[in-house]
C-alpha cells in the first residue's frame, strides 16, 4: 500500500502545484494569500486523510476508507468556510475555490491510482 500513498502523495502534490499557480494567476494581488492557505489546507488534509484512511485503519476496505475520505473532505470545506476564513481574515472565494479545486481533482484520481498496479521489473 505504500505505492499508492507514495503515488497519492505526488500526484497531490502536482495538482496543487498547478492550482496554486493557477490560482494566483487568477485571483490578484488580493487572493493570493487565500488561494496558497486553500490549496495548502486541501494538499495537506488530503494526503494525511488518505494515508491514515486507506493505509492504515483500511487498506483492505477500499469503498469504506473512499466514503469516509468523503465525510471528511466534507468537514474540511465546511470548517474552512465557516472557521478558518473568517478568523484568519482571507478572502472566501480565493481560499475556498483553491481548496475545493484541488479536493475535487485528487478525489477524482483517487480511484485511478488504485486501478493502476505498479510494473514489477523482472
Amino acid at each position: 500500500m505504500s505505492g499508492h500513498a507514495a503515488r497519492f502523495a505526488l500526484a497531490s502534490g502536482l495538482v496543487s502545484l498547478a492550482v496554486l499557480l493557477l490560482g494566483r494567476s487568477l485571483a490578484g494581488s488580493a487572493g493570493h494569500a487565500g488561494v496558497a492557505v486553500g490549496v495548502a489546507v486541501a494538499c495537506a488534509s488530503q494526503v494525511g486523510v488518505f494515508w491514515l484512511l486507506a493505509c492504515v485503519l483500511f487498506p483492505n476496505q477500499r469503498m469504506v476508507a473512499f466514503g469516509l475520505g468523503m465525510l471528511a473532505r466534507m468537514g474540511v470545506v465546511a470548517a474552512s468556510a465557516l472557521l478558518l476564513v473568517p478568523l484568519a481574515g482571507l478572502p472566501a472565494a480565493a481560499t475556498l475555490f483553491s481548496l475545493v479545486s484541488v479536493l475535487f481533482v485528487t478525489s477524482v484520481l483517487e480511484p485511478v491510482l488504485f486501478a493502476v498496479q505498479p510494473r514489477l521489473e523482472g
